[in-house]
């Protein structure tokens, strides 16, 4: 299998997704109870929507090829934590996000080392929006799931972003994904967790 893997990468039959897309984390919270919700914290606390994003945080929640507005809208039906807490500045004097600062305070959320370093500790940086998902950790076989809702994700996950050079369509690689070849290479390849 290892002498196969070999030849198949050296004869020019498959491609390393590090040749086809930059591979980052998601964004960093430094304590997601804290700033990842569902609707109803979000409501329980008075934060609209305004002062809230759409996020990717699980593994579990990728399936198929993409992940789709109506994908999020049944994790927010399931009252799932899918909701980043980003209020925008104009959102920091409005009463539940005070709230939500004051609750963050007292726990000290604040002193976390990656809330620490931000310049306003409650506002997590937001990277690019991603073209894709990759599962980093999961029970089974890698997933790359496509992303054309333009959800962000957590740092649970993988950030997929095409090189401008790309040549083979995304929904080619995301498919890619779920053949043995893929399967078998990250067993060998990849960092093994208790489960697997």
């Amino acid at each position: 299998t290892i002498q196969l893997l070999a030849e198949l990468t050296q004869s020019g039959a498959v491609s390393r997704l590090g040749d086809l897309a930059m591979v980052r984390i998601g964004f960093v919270t430094g304590a997601n109870r804290h700033f990842i919700r569902s609707h109803r914290e979000l409501r329980r606390l008075g934060i609209t929507r305004k002062a809230s994003l759409p996020v990717v945080a699980r593994t579990q929640w990728l399936s198929g090829l993409a992940f789709t507005k109506d994908d999020h809208q049944r994790l927010g039906t399931a009252d799932r934590q899918a909701f980043l807490v980003w209020p925008e500045a104009d959102d920091e004097s409005r009463e539940g996000i005070q709230e939500w600062i004051a609750q963050g305070t007292e726990a000290g959320v604040h002193n976390r080392f990656k809330c620490a370093r931000r310049a306003d500790w409650f506002r997590v940086e937001l990277p690019q929006v991603p073209d894709a998902f990759a599962t980093c950790t999961r029970f089974g076989p890698p997933l790359l799931v496509l992303n054309p809702a333009g959800y962000r994700c957590s740092n649970a996950l993988h950030s997929i972003h095409w090189e401008q050079t790309l040549t083979v369509a995304p929904e080619a690689v995301a498919i890619g994904f779920l053949t043995s070849l893929v399967s078998v290479w990250t067993e060998l390849h990849g960092r093994r967790y208790g489960g697997g």
